[in-house]
């Protein structure tokens, strides 16, 4: 069992992970350009989504109003550290599934995974690893349920639709990731 966090905690370590991500995203940024593929055009890319992104978070936050603590905080069970990872996986597994996308994408799925896992870890050390669950947790649905919560979430937000998914790949085409051109192709453009 651990400490459900306070709503203050979770106010306080918010704003940390926004101030440490973008010097994070520049830290590890050496995952993508490796591949050739021009990192301030890819994160322009996706500076232009941040409004969806944000409306996103901001969304789940609604949908778990509970999460942090508004007064005396309780004790919760422990969360297995990769289980959002893994239902992230697993649904992302499905969504391609679904959409028959050509395995050529298996290669930036890779990078993508190195790419978020050193920005992840920056960003723990960066927030004394506040939102890892190290002194305290949310009180949250389990990770699949959550995982969905965030799908619905992105697709009210306007961020998880073909437009916006079509836009991103052909910005990270134009940028230098060119094994993607193929599967941005099979997204419909409207």
């Amino acid at each position: 069992m651990i400490r459900q966090c306070t709503c203050t905690e979770f106010e306080s370590c918010k704003e940390k992970v926004i101030h440490a991500t973008p010097r994070c995203a520049e830290k590890c940024q050496h995952h993508v350009v490796s591949l050739g593929v021009d990192f301030k055009a890819v994160r322009q890319c996706a500076v232009e989504k941040h409004a969806e992104l944000e409306a996103t978070f901001d969304c789940m936050e609604k949908a778990n109003p509970d999460a942090c603590a508004h007064g005396t905080p309780k004790m919760i069970p422990e969360r297995y550290k990769l289980g959002i990872e893994l239902a992230l996986v697993k649904e992302f597994k499905k969504m391609v599934d679904e959409a028959k996308v050509d395995t050529n994408l298996l290669p930036a799925i890779g990078l993508a995974r190195k790419y978020s896992k050193c920005v992840r870890k920056c960003v723990a050390k960066n927030t004394e690893g506040c939102f890892e669950g190290r002194v305290c947790s949310y009180d949250l649905p389990d990770d699949d349920t959550l995982v969905q919560q965030g799908k619905q979430c992105s697709i009210k937000s306007g961020f998880l639709t073909a437009t916006t998914i079509r836009r991103l790949c052909d910005c990270a085409v134009d940028a230098g990731l060119k094994q993607l051109e193929p599967t941005c192709k099979l997204i419909p453009p409207e």
